[in-house]
């Protein structure tokens, strides 16, 4: 049978067409062809806001410390000193996180820890905690001095894994849990767990501590599978554990925990679980106060408004210290960068940011630098992946948006493999200690009365 040029190309075509096909059903991967570079128009893209349902013109942007310290813990100053000081710098919401100390209140007393008042008596002078007065706690709460812009008190806010080697600490909210208990190093999985039954939300602390990426200064390292799983696998398993900290206090620690975030960004989204980030300046004392915190975009100040918030990711990351994007010796001053409104464009494929205190906008995908400015055009993006970041650098620090997720009709984002257990010292160290407790300990007056007496639970 003789063929003609025309049905030779057909056929080829319909070779083609078939390869494809197999290439993304045997593969998982969203196959694309015909586009060149920066030339993705064919795809129609739809945009996943963390900040959809923000009301740019009515809701608040509200300034909000959720990591702090007082003398109770390791802190240096009392927690009357803490509160007057975020008050005083413009704060609107204020989280007092002490190790293993459950928060009750601005006014009520904390129900210390003897062990570790004892081993940080160079912080605390041997003082008792000193919560501010009744009266004085109204008066915050409902804004004297401010024009009425009280100051929201967070509630049950403790730092879990409080006194583990590696600082693998965890932020819990909203929960009764936690109260004089050390912890087991590397166990995130355990206090999120237990945070997630009580109805309250956790977020993941300084991973650089744990990854010790930036001790070794090698950012590789926080691209380790066993790293990144273990967190994707939290983020998989355990909705209420709402962020992770990719820059906190001075940035030592973190600076190479933007490459961990965008790495779980991309084992999570196709999943269907986005990860928010966060910024603290795990304030010790009231000099450092006002070196890194977040802003939430809230129709008000009450606790209900804020667990959706973080829930949802409607919120913006600051820092005044960016040692990889910045520098390591810069320290910001005077305002900070903040966006003020977010429009996206779904017919248009575009993102555009509107801000304050900036000098540039630069865009991230898949840990990538793909764009700069405050539109980012999507059809423009030659290698896009599951999802657009944004970070504003200026005078004042930097500000980081959450994940904006990026799907198309014709893109199928591969499901990358996260192993349903992910297993490291800290599973052996568990259950070592559970064996002990179970079978020895919690039959041991003797036990029981260290415990009291050490931790005063």
């Amino acid at each position: 049978m003789h063929l003609g040029g025309g049905e030779i190309m057909n056929n080829f075509k319909k070779v083609l067409a078939v390869l494809l096909a197999a290439g993304i059903l045997f593969t998982g991967t969203a196959f694309v062809s015909g586009a060149a570079p920066g030339q993705n128009a064919e795809h129609d893209y739809t945009v996943i806001s963390p900040y959809e349902d923000v009301d740019w013109d009515n809701w608040l942007p509200l300034k909000a410390a959720l990591h702090t310290h007082t003398l109770a813990s390791d802190g240096a100053d009392n927690m009357d000193e803490m509160v007057e000081s975020h008050y005083e710098l413009g704060f609107d919401i204020l989280a007092i996180t002490d190790h293993m100390i459950v928060h009750r209140g601005w006014d009520k007393m904390s129900q210390t820890v003897p062990i570790m008042n004892i081993v940080k008596r160079e912080r605390n002078q041997g003082r008792s905690v000193s919560p501010v007065t009744p009266q004085r706690y109204q008066e915050i709460l409902n804004g004297v001095g401010r024009n009425g812009r009280g100051m929201l008190d967070v509630p049950l806010g403790v730092e879990l894994n409080g006194a583990v080697p590696s600082n693998s600490h965890v932020n819990g909210l909203f929960a009764d849990y936690g109260q004089g208990l050390i912890g087991v190093d590397g166990d995130y999985e355990t206090p999120v767990r237990e945070v997630e039954k009580l109805g309250g939300v956790t977020f993941l602390n300084h991973l650089g501590n744990f990854t010790q990426a930036w001790t070794k200064e090698n950012p590789n390292i926080s691209r380790k599978p066993i790293y990144v799983n273990k967190f994707a696998r939290i983020f998989l398993d355990y909705p209420s554990c709402v962020a992770m900290d990719i820059n906190s206090g001075t940035d030592s620690h973190t600076g190479y925990d933007r490459i961990l975030w965008d790495e779980v960004l991309q084992k999570t989204i196709p999943h269907g679980r986005n990860v928010s980030c966060i910024t603290f300046s795990d304030s010790h004392g009231v000099d450092q106060n006002d070196r890194a915190f977040t802003v939430m975009m809230q129709p008000e100040n009450t606790v209900e408004a804020l667990k959706t918030c973080m829930e949802t990711g409607a919120y913006f990351s600051i820092s005044r210290n960016a040692k990889v994007e910045i520098g390591p010796d810069f320290t910001g001053e005077g305002p900070c960068p903040i966006v003020t409104r977010i429009d996206v464009d779904q017919q248009a494929d575009k993102i555009t940011l509107t801000a304050e205190n900036y000098d540039e906008i630069t865009w991230v995908s898949n840990g990538e630098i793909v764009a700069k400015g405050e539109t980012i055009n999507l059809d423009d993006i030659a290698d896009l992946g599951c999802y657009v970041r944004a970070y504003l650098t200026g005078p004042g620090g930097i500000c980081y948006t959450q994940a904006f997720v990026i799907t198309a009709p014709d893109i199928e984002w591969a499901k990358p493999y996260v192993p349903a257990v992910v297993l490291d010292y800290s599973r052996i160290l568990r259950a070592m200690e559970q064996i002990l407790v179970r079978t020895v300990l919690q039959y041991s007056l003797g036990f029981k009365l260290l415990r009291y007496i050490l931790m005063g639970v």
